[in-house]
């Protein structure tokens, strides 16, 4: 009976461990969405990638509009959109989440949440990713 115990007690570190690096800066305040709007403006790409997530592939977009839908039960947050071009030419639309949205300066990609000064953890330090 230990066995299982100790069993169940593993598997649901395991899970919880994928849910606590879930959607840390998806739904955010109207004035942290303002600020990140702001400087993906002045960006032509985004590298969308959860270093946290097992097998999650990176992604870079090629921006053509940002978008900003307003979520929460009270309408209290907000959410940034991101409707850009995939490197086989397909527009697709991504609800983008802040730690994991990556920006490119000084030859490395960055976690926009973090160049916020936004609290999050993106499971990565700044990186090289030659696409």
């Amino acid at each position: 009976m230990k066995h299982y115990k100790k069993l169940l007690l593993v598997f649901l570190f395991t899970i919880s461990t994928h849910f606590i690096f879930a959607d840390q800066l998806s739904y955010i305040t109207k004035s942290q969405a303002d600020s990140a709007i702001s400087v993906l403006k002045n960006q032509s790409e985004v590298l969308l990638w959860c270093a946290c997530c097992d097998k999650d592939p990176k992604l870079v977009i090629k921006i053509k509009d940002l978008k900003l839908n307003i979520v929460g039960q009270n309408k209290d947050y907000y959410q940034i959109v991101v409707v850009g071009i995939d490197k086989t030419g397909k527009e697709m639309k991504y609800d983008i989440d802040l730690a994991y949205t990556h920006i490119f300066k000084n030859g490395k990609w960055y976690s926009l949440g973090q160049e916020l000064g936004f609290k999050c953890d993106p499971c990565t330090e700044p990186f090289i990713f030659k696409k």
